[in-house]
């Protein structure tokens, strides 16, 4: 094992930590400021090489309303498809009623939501073999989806353009 394998693995835990932590008490506002910045930075490589990448946004999924807001200036403003989402925001799974306005949103500005999994477990049992990439990873993917699908997020938006992973789910 390399030494930055071995550097990641000791410091993993603390910066998943530190992350986890930051994500759970950042305020709204705060949150927004990176992501429009992420999502400027993004807009300026898409338009420096628009014939090598297509940008999807990056969204303050804790706080709807200025998600929703985000969203808007990544499809109108920036040009982008669509914006990509974790798999769960903080304790609310995708079928969480606060997140409906996000995707009346997308829905409304044919927007393309991209699931993207995050918070796999990476101790115990899954600390080697890069489980948390193989296992994890799908795991978490898969029952974002099925919130999504048995909590009626796509019937009550049939509309809405979604994929999660690698996998096209509906366009």
């Amino acid at each position: 094992m390399g030494k930055s394998s071995e550097w990641s693995k000791r410091t993993a835990g603390i910066q998943k930590f530190e992350l986890e932590k930051w994500i759970k008490k950042a305020k709204p506002h705060d949150t927004l400021n990176l992501c429009q910045l992420l999502n400027n930075d993004l807009a300026a490589t898409v338009a420096s090489h628009p014939r090598r990448f297509v940008g999807l946004g990056t969204l303050p999924m804790q706080a709807p309303e200025l998600a929703v807001k985000e969203m808007e200036r990544c499809v109108q403003e920036l040009g982008f498809p669509g914006v990509q989402i974790g798999s769960h925001v903080n304790e609310w799974d995708l079928n969480a009623k606060e997140l409906f306005p996000v995707y009346a949103a997308a829905e409304r500005l044919n927007c393309s939501l991209f699931v993207h999994p995050w918070d796999m477990q990476m101790d115990g049992r899954m600390d080697k073999y890069w489980l948390p990439w193989l296992v994890g990873m799908p795991a978490e993917t898969t029952t974002a989806i099925c919130s999504m699908i048995m909590g009626g997020v796509f019937e009550k938006f049939p509309k809405l353009k979604h994929a999660a992973g690698s996998v096209l789910l509906g366009a």
